[in-house]
């Protein structure tokens, strides 16, 4: 297991992060204010809600903006490994939580699946690399059992989806079409009435973070 690279980076984050507010920041610790929606349906909003981890010291929030391929780049295998070497790291440096209150620019799209948010800390810049992501979702209630929501990730929208131009001149409509999802639920039936949610839904995750390093 080594998160060392992700780490090192939020460290050079809440290092650098200048400003008289960030001192004062830095003694009154993590904040405990509710939450910002977590959103990750841009890369903008998908940075916001990292930063917004930081701030208030939650790794398994920031666990949810990393792309799976990361994870497995910086050998973390689940929000609980996640945890774990985010409390050995914060004990070692416990200004963290200042990153968070880095103010995040729009991003730079490369291409409709890809982006980059540069923030610039300091003169320093650092890129967060991201990609769009297909996800199916599925939320049902049966009775005294938990809520279950199986889902899982798409090559594409395309496996799922498909929309279908009407011969509807004057209105110009399209129906949308959707594949059977398939999924587990036990041995109790799931009733129709008992589906309280049902969704194709894109995600941009962080990809890569890194240090741009001067020409």
């Amino acid at each position: 297991m080594s998160t060392r690279p992700l780490l090192l980076l939020l460290l050079f984050l809440a290092v650098h992060l200048g400003g008289c507010c960030s001192l004062s920041r830095l003694f009154c610790g993590p904040d405990r204010s509710p939450w910002v929606p977590q959103r990750f349906d841009t890369p903008r909003r998908t940075a916001q809600t990292l930063f917004e981890s930081l701030r208030r010291d939650d790794p398994e929030v920031l666990f949810l903006c990393l792309d799976r391929s990361y994870r497995r780049r910086l050998g973390i295998g689940d929000s609980m490994v996640m945890r774990v070497a985010w409390e050995r790291f914060r004990e070692q440096n416990p200004g963290l939580h200042v990153a968070g209150y880095t103010e995040v620019p729009e991003p730079i799209r490369r291409d409709a699946d890809h982006a980059t948010v540069a923030v610039d800390v300091v003169g320093t810049v650092v890129d967060l690399d991201f990609e769009r992501r297909c996800f199916w979702e599925i939320r049902y209630r049966t009775a005294g059992n938990p809520p279950g929501e199986p889902g899982g990730e798409l090559r594409a929208a395309a496996e799922a989806l498909r929309v279908v131009p009407l011969d509807d001149a004057e209105d110009n409509r399209s129906r949308l079409e959707f594949a059977p999802l398939v999924f587990p639920h036990g041995f109790d039936p799931v009733p129709v009435e008992a589906i309280e949610h049902v969704a194709i839904t894109h995600r941009w995750l962080v990809t890569d973070i890194r240090e741009r390093r001067s020409p």
